[in-house]
C-alpha cells in the first residue's frame, strides 16, 4: 500500500511540474508561422542563375528584419516554374532571436523572351553547311544558352537543308527556359578553310598579346588574298608556347582556318628583385621579383633556390626563370640571430569593419627586452576589407633576422541596425502619379555615408499605391543586417481636379454663405468628409469669400473656390483724377470720400515718386509718375470700391544764361535740375525754330552748356530751355519751359 501511494505521489509531483515547464517554453519565441511573406513583385524573369528575390515578413502588422528575427533560404529557384507548379520556386523563412518556427512562399520564375538574349554569329556560313552544323551564340548575361536545350535552328524556307550563296533567313526558337522566336538573315560564301597561311617566324614573350601579321593564300605561291576577305584574331598568344591565328571570312568568303606561330620565353637576367630583410638561420626568404611594373609569380614565372643558409653570414638565392621566363639571376641576404617567437602575442582577433585600415596592437612580454623600430618590425595585410584569416607579421630588424611570429585576425562586416545607423528620405509624403514611387535615401552607419549596390540593396513594398510603403535596406559587401523607413503615398492633388459652386454669387442680407460643393475627378464625383473637407472665408459681408476644399484619404493638397457675396455699389471720389506737380511742390491731401461702408486705404505705385499717408496726403519725393489707388476695405453691406488717381511730377525750370563766346557762336548755359534725364534747347528766329538736346549727368558741376554754332552773324535768337525725364516704359515727363531769352550773335 505505501509503495502505491509513494508511486501515485510522485506521479502528482511531475504533473504539478509540467505546466511550469510549458510556460516557460511558451513565453521564450514567438511562432512566426502566422507571418505574412510579401515579394515586390508578382513574378522574375529566368535568369541562368538561382533567383532570390527580397521579401518582407510581417507578424500582427510589424515588419520584422532579415537575419535579426529570420533567416531566408530559397529551391527550386533555377528552372522557370509557375508559383502553382508541383516543384514551384519557394522561399523558406525560418525564425530567429525572439521568433520560432518557420513557413514558405511560392513565387513565379517566367521564361526569358529569347529575343531579349545576346545572339552572334559569322558573318557568313560556308556554303553547303547542313542545318544541323549551324549554330549561334546565345547569352542570357554570362550564361551561355545550349542549342537543342534551350532553342532550335531552322530555315523558314521548309525546302531548304543547307546553307547557299547569297542570303536567307533562319528561325531561331526559344525552348524549355525560353519562349518566342527570332528571325536571323544568314549569309553563303565560299569555304576559306581550303586556303593557305605563309609561316609566321617566331617572337619573344612581352607580357602582352602579339598579334604578328599574316598572309592568306589561294594555294602556295599564288597572290595574297586582300584583307578585304578576311578577319584575323588571335588566341594563346601572351604567353610562351604555340600560339594559335584564326582567319574567318566575310564578304562573300565564310568559315575558319588556322595557323600557329611560337612565343618563345623571356630572360630573367633582366628582372627588379626586391632587397631582402634579415633572415634566421635557414630562412628561405621569398623576395618580390619585377619585369618591368609586373610583379612576377612564384612557381609560375620562376623558382627559387638556397646557398649558405644554414648559417649565419652572406647568403645567396638564385632566381630561375619558368613559364614565360628562362635563364637565371641572384642575390645575396644577410643571415642572423632569431627572436624569440613566444614574447610575442595579439590583444584582439576580431575587429568589425570601419572602413579605415586596421593594426591589431601586439604585446612583448616584460621579460623581452625587444623593442619596435630596433629589434623588430610589424608588417600588416594593409587593407580595410571585410576577411578572415589576415595576417600581421613579426620580423626581426637590426641584429635579428626571419620571422619571429605570425599571429591571424579577422575582420568582420559591420551589422546596420537602428542604434548605429540613420536611413532618411527627402520626404515623407508623397503624391501618388499612377507608378512606383521610389525616393532618394541617405543612408549613414557609425558616422559613414554607405554606397547603393556597395555597401547595401534596397527593396521597396506597396509604394505603387496610395497608403504606407516600406523601403527596407539590406546589408552588402562590408556590411550586414537591415533597416527599414515607411513613407506615406497620398493621392492626386486636389489642384489637378475639377471644381464647381451650386451658386457664384448671394446678396448682402448678413448671413454666412456656404455653397455646395462639387468636385470631379475626370468622371469620378468626389464624396465631401471622405475625399475632401470644406473650410469657409470671409463669407458673411459683402466682396469676394472663398471656398477651401482640403484633401482627406486619397487626395492631398488644396482646392479654392471663389464666389461673390454682392452688396450695395458705393463709389469713391477725390478732388482731381489727375494731379500735375513740380519738385518744389508742398504736400496736399486728396480729399477722398465714400457714399458706403468700409475705411479707405492708400496705396502708391512709386514711393519713389509720390508717397501717401493713410490720411491721403500726398508727399512729392521724385519726378516721374505716380498711381496711388485708394481703395474700401473692411465692408459690410457694400461692395468694395476703388478710384485711381494719377500724379505727374515735372522737373524743375533749369536757370538759363546765354552768351556770345566767338563769331557765330551762341553758348546756352543752364542750372541742372534734380530728376532730369535730358535738357531740350529750342531756338531760331523768324519763326524757324530748332531743338537741340543735351543728356544730363550726374556730377560734381551744378551747371552745363551746349554751344550753338554757324549762326548768323548781327541776328538775334530766341531761346528757352526745359528739363524732362524718360520713364522705363518710354513715356517723358515734361518740365515747364523757362521764360524765353534773345541775344544777337557776334
Amino acid at each position: 500500500m505505501k509503495k502505491i501511494l509513494t508511486v501515485m505521489l510522485s506521479f502528482a509531483m511531475v504533473l504539478c511540474m509540467i505546466p511550469g515547464m510549458v510556460f516557460a517554453e511558451d513565453t521564450s519565441t514567438t511562432p512566426i508561422n502566422g507571418a505574412a511573406i510579401t515579394f515586390a513583385q508578382s513574378s522574375y524573369e529566368y535568369t541562368g542563375s538561382a533567383v532570390e528575390p527580397k521579401v518582407a515578413v510581417t507578424l500582427n502588422g510589424a515588419l520584422l528584419n532579415q537575419n535579426k528575427d529570420y533567416t531566408v533560404t530559397y529551391s527550386n529557384n533555377i528552372e522557370s516554374a509557375a508559383a502553382t507548379a508541383s516543384t514551384p520556386p519557394t522561399v523558406t523563412v525560418t525564425g530567429k532571436g525572439n521568433y520560432s518556427g518557420n513557413m514558405t512562399a511560392t513565387f513565379t520564375i517566367t521564361p526569358k523572351d529569347i529575343g531579349k538574349v545576346v545572339l552572334t554569329h559569322p558573318e557568313a556560313f560556308p556554303i553547303g553547311t547542313k542545318i544541323t552544323d549551324i549554330d549561334f551564340v546565345l547569352k542570357n548575361g554570362t550564361v551561355p544558352l545550349n542549342k537543342g536545350v534551350d532553342y532550335t535552328v531552322s530555315f523558314k524556307d521548309t525546302s531548304q537543308s543547307e546553307i547557299k550563296q547569297g542570303t536567307q533567313e533562319v528561325i531561331v526558337t526559344g525552348q524549355k527556359n525560353y519562349t518566342g522566336s527570332r528571325n536571323i538573315l544568314v549569309n553563303g560564301g565560299t569555304d576559306i578553310k581550303t586556303f593557305v597561311v605563309d609561316p609566321i617566324k617566331e617572337v619573344t614573350y612581352n607580357g602582352i598579346a602579339q598579334n604578328p601579321s599574316v598572309i592568306v593564300r589561294s594555294a602556295a605561291n599564288a597572290p595574297a588574298l586582300s584583307t578585304s576577305y578576311y578577319d584575323v584574331t588571335y588566341s594563346n598568344n601572351t604567353n610562351a608556347g604555340t600560339a594559335t591565328v584564326t582567319i574567318t571570312g566575310k564578304n562573300g568568303y565564310a568559315g575558319t582556318l588556322t595557323a600557329t606561330f611560337t612565343i618563345i620565353p623571356k630572360s630573367i637576367e633582366r628582372a627588379t628583385v626586391s632587397s631582402i630583410e634579415n633572415q634566421a638561420i635557414n630562412g628561405a626568404p621569398e623576395p618580390n621579383v619585377y619585369d618591368g611594373s609586373k610583379k612576377l609569380k612564384l612557381g609560375e614565372d620562376y623558382r627559387l633556390s638556397y646557398k649558405n643558409h644554414e648559417q649565419k653570414g652572406t647568403a645567396t638565392v638564385y632566381i630561375t626563370g619558368m613559364g614565360n621566363y628562362n635563364k637565371e639571376t641572384s642575390r645575396t641576404y644577410q643571415v642572423k640571430d632569431s627572436l624569440n617567437s613566444y614574447a610575442f602575442s595579439l590583444l584582439k582577433t576580431t575587429y568589425e569593419y570601419t572602413g579605415n585600415t586596421i593594426k591589431p596592437e601586439v604585446l612583448v612580454a616584460p621579460s623581452f627586452k625587444y623593442r619596435e623600430g630596433i629589434d623588430y618590425k610589424l608588417v600588416y595585410d594593409n587593407n580595410s576589407k571585410v576577411e578572415e584569416n589576415k595576417k600581421v607579421q613579426i620580423v626581426g630588424i637590426g641584429n635579428y633576422g626571419g620571422i619571429a611570429a605570425e599571429f591571424i585576425y579577422s575582420i568582420t562586416r559591420k551589422e546596420i541596425t537602428e542604434k548605429n545607423s540613420t536611413l532618411s528620405i527627402p520626404s515623407e509624403t508623397y503624391t501618388y502619379a499612377g507608378k512606383v514611387i521610389e525616393p532618394h535615401i541617405t543612408i549613414t552607419c557609425g558616422g559613414k555615408t554607405l554606397q547603393k549596390d556597395v555597401d547595401y540593396t534596397i527593396a521597396y513594398l506597396n509604394n505603387n499605391r496610395i497608403g504606407v510603403a516600406s523601403i527596407i535596406i539590406y546589408g552588402t559587401g562590408n556590411y550586414t543586417g537591415s533597416l527599414n523607413k515607411s513613407f506615406r503615398i497620398v493621392g492626386k492633388d486636389l489642384s489637378q481636379v475639377t471644381g464647381s459652386l451650386e451658386k457664384d454669387s448671394y446678396a448682402y442680407d448678413g448671413l454666412e454663405k456656404k455653397p455646395m460643393v462639387t468636385l470631379y475627378d475626370g468622371s469620378k464625383k468626389l464624396t465631401n468628409g471622405v475625399d475632401y473637407t470644406l473650410a469657409y472665408k470671409n463669407n458673411k459681408n459683402a466682396g469676394t469669400a472663398e471656398v477651401i476644399v482640403t484633401g482627406k484619404g486619397n487626395y492631398g493638397g488644396t482646392k479654392t473656390l471663389t464666389f461673390r457675396i454682392v452688396g450695395k455699389s458705393q463709389l469713391v471720389t477725390t478732388r482731381y483724377t489727375r494731379y500735375s506737380k513740380s519738385l518744389n511742390s508742398k504736400p496736399f491731401n486728396l480729399l477722398a470720400a465714400n457714399d458706403g461702408d468700409g475705411t479707405l486705404v492708400y496705396r502708391s505705385d512709386n514711393p519713389s515718386v509720390a508717397k501717401v499717408s493713410a490720411d491721403g496726403t500726398v508727399t512729392i519725393m521724385g519726378t516721374g509718375i505716380a498711381k496711388i489707388t485708394v481703395s474700401t476695405t473692411g465692408n459690410v453691406k457694400y461692395d468694395p470700391a476703388s478710384k485711381v488717381v494719377y500724379v505727374t511730377v515735372k522737373p524743375l525750370k533749369p536757370v538759363v544764361k546765354l552768351t556770345t563766346p566767338a563769331k557765330k557762336q551762341i553758348k546756352v548755359t543752364f542750372t541742372k535740375v534734380e530728376g532730369a534725364t535730358k535738357y531740350q534747347i529750342r531756338y531760331g528766329r523768324m519763326g524757324k525754330y530748332y531743338n537741340k538736346y543735351v543728356t544730363h549727368r550726374n556730377n560734381e558741376y551744378t551747371k552745363t552748356y551746349t554751344t550753338l554754332k554757324n549762326r548768323v552773324s548781327g541776328k538775334t535768337y530766341y531761346i528757352k530751355v526745359r528739363a524732362y525725364k524718360t520713364l522705363d516704359d518710354g513715356t517723358k515727363v515734361w518740365g515747364d519751359w523757362t521764360t524765353v531769352q534773345k541775344i544777337k550773335a557776334k
